[in-house]
C-alpha cells in the first residue's frame, strides 16, 4: 500500500513539472523557425560575421560564399562548403549558433537610435 502511495506522489510531481514546462514560454514547444539575422564570431579580431536565413535555409559567409542548408529539425541544419565536407549548424538559443567545426557565433545587435 505504501508503494502505491509513493508511486502516486511521484506521478503527480512528474505531471506538475510537465505542465509547468509546457505552460511557460521557454521556446521549447514553439513551432517556428528562429529569426533570421547576422551572427558574429567575437573570439576573432576583427570579428567575422555570417548571415543566416533559417526559413529560406541559406547561410552566407560573404557575397561569394553562399550555401544552401539541409534542415534536420528547426534547430539543427547541415551545409556542404566543399564536396564531401559536411558542417552542422546548431541553434543554441535565439541569439547563439554553433558550427560543428568549433566556431561559435553571437547575434549582432541592432543599434536603435
Amino acid at each position: 500500500m505504501k508503494m502505491i502511495y509513493k508511486f502516486k506522489q511521484q506521478f503527480r510531481f512528474f505531471l506538475l513539472i510537465l505542465i509547468s514546462l509546457y505552460s511557460t514560454n521557454c521556446g521549447l514547444f514553439e513551432k517556428r523557425y528562429p529569426p533570421d539575422g547576422e551572427f558574429c564570431n567575437v573570439m576573432e579580431k576583427p570579428p567575422t560575421c555570417i548571415t543566416v536565413r533559417f526559413e529560406s535555409k541559406i547561410i552566407e559567409f560573404s557575397a561569394d560564399e553562399v550555401y544552401p542548408m539541409d534542415s534536420v529539425n528547426r534547430v539543427s541544419y547541415y551545409f556542404y562548403p566543399k564536396p564531401g565536407q559536411k558542417v552542422q549548424l546548431s541553434v543554441m538559443t535565439e541569439h547563439r549558433v554553433k558550427l560543428s567545426d568549433g566556431r561559435f557565433y553571437l547575434r549582432k545587435k541592432n543599434k536603435k537610435r
